[in-house]
């Protein structure tokens, strides 16, 4: 598995840049979603198949990590941001 940091000690709302997760031949990929909340925000993993249309895996209100299926592109989302640090990595 390599790391991919999506988000790393963010301080505001809003999306970071996509990010390939996978190869184009491969069909599906599987990952370990972490997110690090020190504060008050809720962080988004989203997926895309065209970099244009997104659409939400997990969202986190405090620090967790979960098992996901990951499409072509992905990104972290802070979607609410009140204090603090948010930081969002996907090990594929």
């Amino acid at each position: 598995m390599a790391a991919k940091v999506l988000l790393a000690l963010v301080t505001a709302s809003g999306p970071g840049a996509w990010v390939k997760s996978r190869s184009v031949k491969e069909s599906t990929e599987e990952g370990i979603c972490q997110a690090i909340i020190t504060a008050t925000a809720t962080v988004a993993l989203e997926g895309s198949f065209d970099q244009v249309s997104a659409f939400e895996i997990a969202t986190f209100s405090v620090s967790g990590g979960l098992a996901v299926t990951l499409p072509e592109w992905i990104r972290g989302n802070v979607t609410s941001y009140g204090s603090g640090d948010v930081s969002l990595t996907v090990d594929v």
